[in-house]
Protein backbone atom coordinates (compact mmCIF):
# COMPACT_ATOMS: atom_id res chain seq x y z
CA UNK A 1 0.00 0.00 0.00
CA UNK A 2 1.33 3.47 -0.82
CA UNK A 3 2.16 5.87 2.15
CA UNK A 4 -0.39 8.28 0.38
CA UNK A 5 -3.32 5.77 0.14
CA UNK A 6 -3.02 4.77 3.73
CA UNK A 7 -2.67 8.26 4.68
CA UNK A 8 -6.47 8.61 3.34
CA UNK A 9 -7.46 6.49 6.02
CA UNK A 10 -6.94 9.36 8.32
CA UNK A 11 -9.01 11.88 6.28
CA UNK A 12 -12.34 13.34 7.96
CA UNK A 13 -15.53 11.02 6.63
CA UNK A 14 -18.13 13.09 4.23
CA UNK A 15 -21.40 14.17 6.30
CA UNK A 16 -24.44 12.64 5.55
CA UNK A 17 -26.68 14.48 2.62
CA UNK A 18 -30.09 13.47 1.97
CA UNK A 19 -30.45 11.49 -1.56
CA UNK A 20 -33.57 13.88 -2.23
CA UNK A 21 -34.09 17.01 -4.40
CA UNK A 22 -33.63 20.05 -2.68
CA UNK A 23 -31.33 18.87 0.53
CA UNK A 24 -29.75 22.38 0.54
CA UNK A 25 -30.26 25.55 0.52
CA UNK A 26 -26.82 26.01 -1.26
CA UNK A 27 -23.83 23.94 -2.17
CA UNK A 28 -20.71 26.42 -1.16
CA UNK A 29 -17.16 25.51 -3.31
CA UNK A 30 -14.39 26.37 -0.88
CA UNK A 31 -11.37 27.72 -3.51
CA UNK A 32 -8.43 25.96 -2.87
CA UNK A 33 -5.64 27.65 -5.20
CA UNK A 34 -5.74 28.82 -9.36
CA UNK A 35 -3.32 27.37 -11.93
CA UNK A 36 0.27 28.08 -12.44
CA UNK A 37 -0.28 30.68 -14.88
CA UNK A 38 -2.89 32.49 -12.36
CA UNK A 39 -5.71 32.13 -15.04
CA UNK A 40 -7.36 28.60 -14.73
CA UNK A 41 -8.96 26.78 -11.92
CA UNK A 42 -6.48 24.70 -10.03
CA UNK A 43 -6.37 21.08 -10.04
CA UNK A 44 -7.53 20.80 -6.61
CA UNK A 45 -10.54 23.67 -7.21
CA UNK A 46 -11.27 21.76 -10.37
CA UNK A 47 -12.09 18.88 -8.43
CA UNK A 48 -14.26 20.51 -6.13
CA UNK A 49 -16.31 22.12 -9.11
CA UNK A 50 -17.08 18.62 -10.85
CA UNK A 51 -17.96 17.30 -7.80
CA UNK A 52 -20.74 20.37 -7.40
CA UNK A 53 -21.59 19.58 -11.14
CA UNK A 54 -22.91 16.18 -9.96
CA UNK A 55 -24.90 17.51 -6.57
CA UNK A 56 -26.07 20.30 -8.92
CA UNK A 57 -27.47 18.05 -12.14
CA UNK A 58 -29.10 16.01 -9.20
CA UNK A 59 -31.32 18.84 -8.09
CA UNK A 60 -29.54 18.91 -4.69
CA UNK A 61 -29.69 22.65 -4.34
CA UNK A 62 -31.12 25.28 -6.48
CA UNK A 63 -28.19 28.22 -5.49
CA UNK A 64 -24.45 27.92 -5.57
CA UNK A 65 -21.32 29.99 -3.97
CA UNK A 66 -17.83 30.20 -4.71
CA UNK A 67 -15.70 31.44 -1.98
CA UNK A 68 -11.67 32.44 -2.41
CA UNK A 69 -10.60 35.51 -3.22
CA UNK A 70 -7.02 34.37 -4.19
CA UNK A 71 -5.34 35.51 -6.89
CA UNK A 72 -2.05 35.37 -8.66
CA UNK A 73 -0.74 39.39 -9.79
CA UNK A 74 -4.14 40.55 -10.27
CA UNK A 75 -5.32 37.65 -12.27
CA UNK A 76 -8.76 35.88 -11.51
CA UNK A 77 -9.69 34.82 -8.24
CA UNK A 78 -10.27 31.13 -6.83
CA UNK A 79 -14.30 32.11 -7.23
CA UNK A 80 -13.97 33.63 -10.49
CA UNK A 81 -12.20 30.41 -11.70
CA UNK A 82 -14.24 28.02 -10.09
CA UNK A 83 -17.14 29.81 -11.24
CA UNK A 84 -15.71 30.00 -15.31
CA UNK A 85 -14.62 26.19 -14.81
CA UNK A 86 -18.30 24.98 -13.66
CA UNK A 87 -20.16 27.11 -16.92
CA UNK A 88 -17.71 25.44 -18.85
CA UNK A 89 -18.45 21.86 -17.39
CA UNK A 90 -21.80 22.11 -18.13
CA UNK A 91 -22.25 24.03 -21.12
CA UNK A 92 -20.18 20.94 -22.53
CA UNK A 93 -22.40 18.59 -20.81
CA UNK A 94 -26.13 20.50 -21.49
CA UNK A 95 -26.48 18.93 -18.02
CA UNK A 96 -28.99 22.55 -17.25
CA UNK A 97 -29.98 25.92 -18.96
CA UNK A 98 -26.59 27.80 -18.29
CA UNK A 99 -29.08 31.17 -17.92
CA UNK A 100 -30.37 29.52 -14.95
CA UNK A 101 -27.30 28.62 -13.71
CA UNK A 102 -25.85 32.13 -13.84
CA UNK A 103 -28.41 33.50 -11.90
CA UNK A 104 -28.51 30.98 -9.02
CA UNK A 105 -24.73 31.63 -8.54
CA UNK A 106 -23.35 33.82 -6.61
CA UNK A 107 -19.35 34.46 -5.88
CA UNK A 108 -17.50 35.73 -2.70
CA UNK A 109 -14.31 37.13 -3.99
CA UNK A 110 -12.60 38.72 -0.95
CA UNK A 111 -11.62 35.68 1.53
CA UNK A 112 -7.98 34.67 1.28
CA UNK A 113 -7.74 32.47 4.35
CA UNK A 114 -10.44 29.87 5.69
CA UNK A 115 -11.68 31.34 8.45
CA UNK A 116 -12.61 34.48 5.93
CA UNK A 117 -14.46 31.99 3.72
CA UNK A 118 -16.99 31.42 6.68
CA UNK A 119 -17.02 35.11 7.77
CA UNK A 120 -17.45 36.37 4.35
CA UNK A 121 -19.77 33.69 3.54
CA UNK A 122 -22.43 33.93 6.65
CA UNK A 123 -24.17 37.64 5.62
CA UNK A 124 -24.19 36.51 1.93
CA UNK A 125 -26.05 33.62 3.22
CA UNK A 126 -28.33 35.36 5.84
CA UNK A 127 -29.09 38.14 3.54
CA UNK A 128 -30.48 35.09 0.71
CA UNK A 129 -32.55 33.74 3.73
CA UNK A 130 -30.40 29.98 3.35
CA UNK A 131 -30.47 27.93 6.13
CA UNK A 132 -28.85 24.97 4.81
CA UNK A 133 -25.66 24.35 2.88
CA UNK A 134 -23.30 21.68 1.61
CA UNK A 135 -19.68 22.93 1.81
CA UNK A 136 -17.28 21.31 -0.80
CA UNK A 137 -13.78 21.37 0.15
CA UNK A 138 -10.45 19.30 -1.11
CA UNK A 139 -10.25 16.70 0.67
CA UNK A 140 -7.07 17.68 3.26
CA UNK A 141 -8.15 20.62 3.70
CA UNK A 142 -12.13 19.40 4.91
CA UNK A 143 -11.14 18.98 8.18
CA UNK A 144 -9.99 22.52 8.78
CA UNK A 145 -13.42 23.75 6.79
CA UNK A 146 -15.42 21.67 8.85
CA UNK A 147 -13.83 22.65 12.10
CA UNK A 148 -13.84 26.54 11.25
CA UNK A 149 -17.24 27.08 9.69
CA UNK A 150 -19.12 25.10 12.77
CA UNK A 151 -17.25 27.97 15.02
CA UNK A 152 -17.28 30.58 13.32
CA UNK A 153 -20.93 30.04 12.28
CA UNK A 154 -21.84 28.86 15.73
CA UNK A 155 -25.29 30.56 16.91
CA UNK A 156 -26.42 31.44 13.43
CA UNK A 157 -29.00 28.18 12.98
CA UNK A 158 -27.38 27.68 9.49
CA UNK A 159 -26.99 23.86 9.13
CA UNK A 160 -24.22 22.27 7.09
CA UNK A 161 -22.27 19.23 5.78
CA UNK A 162 -18.86 18.96 4.68
CA UNK A 163 -18.13 16.90 1.50
CA UNK A 164 -14.77 16.19 0.31
CA UNK A 165 -13.95 16.53 -3.17
CA UNK A 166 -10.70 14.21 -4.24
CA UNK A 167 -7.54 15.35 -5.95
CA UNK A 168 -4.66 14.23 -6.95
CA UNK A 169 -1.36 15.71 -5.67
CA UNK A 170 1.03 15.03 -8.81
CA UNK A 171 3.78 17.95 -8.11
CA UNK A 172 3.36 18.44 -11.70
CA UNK A 173 3.54 22.27 -11.38
CA UNK A 174 -0.10 22.87 -12.50
CA UNK A 175 -1.34 25.09 -10.03
CA UNK A 176 0.32 28.06 -8.50
CA UNK A 177 0.91 27.37 -4.27
CA UNK A 178 0.70 23.72 -3.39
CA UNK A 179 2.89 21.98 -5.78
CA UNK A 180 2.90 18.46 -4.59
CA UNK A 181 1.15 15.82 -2.13
CA UNK A 182 4.20 15.94 0.28
CA UNK A 183 4.73 19.77 0.34
CA UNK A 184 0.86 20.90 0.81
CA UNK A 185 0.39 18.37 3.60
CA UNK A 186 3.47 19.26 5.58
CA UNK A 187 4.45 22.83 4.20
CA UNK A 188 0.88 24.11 4.20
CA UNK A 189 -2.14 22.29 5.83
CA UNK A 190 -0.17 21.20 8.61
CA UNK A 191 0.82 24.33 9.69
CA UNK A 192 -2.30 26.28 9.16
CA UNK A 193 -4.35 23.82 11.02
CA UNK A 194 -2.25 24.29 13.87
CA UNK A 195 -1.69 28.21 13.66
CA UNK A 196 -5.51 28.41 13.22
CA UNK A 197 -6.09 26.21 15.98
CA UNK A 198 -3.82 28.40 18.57
CA UNK A 199 -5.69 31.79 16.71
CA UNK A 200 -8.46 30.40 17.56
CA UNK A 201 -9.87 30.58 14.13
CA UNK A 202 -11.50 26.84 14.54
Amino acid sequence: MKLSEWLERYEIKDDFVPAHPHAADVIIGIGTDVSRDGRKVSPQSAAIVETIADFYSCFRSEDILFTGGYSYKGGPTEAETMYDHLITLMTAADKKDIKHLRCHSVLEKKSSRTYLNADYALPILQEKGWKTAIIVAQQWHARRVRATFKKRWAGSGIKFAVIKARSPYSGDNSQWRWRGFWRFLFCWEVPVWLYSKLKGYC
